[in-house]
């Protein structure tokens, strides 16, 4: 390979594509995981309220 050819942009091109992917990758996992994280907690916080709801109605009886 000569030296002319080296640092032309179809050398970038590739590894460029790499680190682009990864960094996607990498956004779409963290968003992916807090918005999961995000769902159960809020579902934990719906069982519950609706938990506490039948108790009480229960206690009325």
């Amino acid at each position: 390979m000569s030296s002319h050819n080296r640092f032309s942009p179809r050398a970038f091109t590739m590894p460029l594509a790499a680190f682009t992917m990864a960094g996607l990758l990498f956004v779409y996992t963290r968003s992916s995981i807090r918005m999961a994280r995000r769902n159960a907690q809020m579902e934990r916080e719906s069982l519950r309220a609706r938990g506490n709801a039948n108790s009480s109605e229960k206690g009325v009886e």
